[in-house]
């Protein structure tokens, strides 16, 4: 049995959404302000629901109209990157990490 201090939504365990999408991008998503975190959780999930593997992220962004800052289009523009393209597992881990971030209220003003 692998030891886990999982404890759930709130993200705060090793194996947890919130722990590996630091692990894999550094604390940078802790700087968006929340409305950001609400445009890119909205994003992903536009681009979940499409089920065309060539729709890509900045596609999903641009079907999404909504106003952001143009740190979200530099997160965008990081999270479509072809060196380590996002997977869909990956994007259903960023929006509960970023979920879990904004349940406490971690965000930039």
């Amino acid at each position: 049995m692998t030891p886990s201090m999982n404890v759930g939504y709130q993200g705060a365990g090793f194996d947890s959404p919130a722990y590996k999408l630091t692990e894999i991008w550094g604390n940078a998503l802790e700087q968006i302000t929340s409305g950001d975190k609400l445009a890119l959780i909205a994003v992903l999930a536009g681009w979940l629901s499409e089920d065309d593997e060539s729709y890509s992220i900045p596609q999903a962004a641009e079907d999404c109209p909504l106003s952001c800052s143009e740190a979200f289009y530099l997160y965008i523009s990081f999270l479509a990157e072809q060196e380590r393209p996002l997977t869909p597992d990956d994007a259903l881990c960023l929006i509960a990490a970023l979920t879990a971030q904004l349940k406490g209220k971690v965000y930039a003003e």
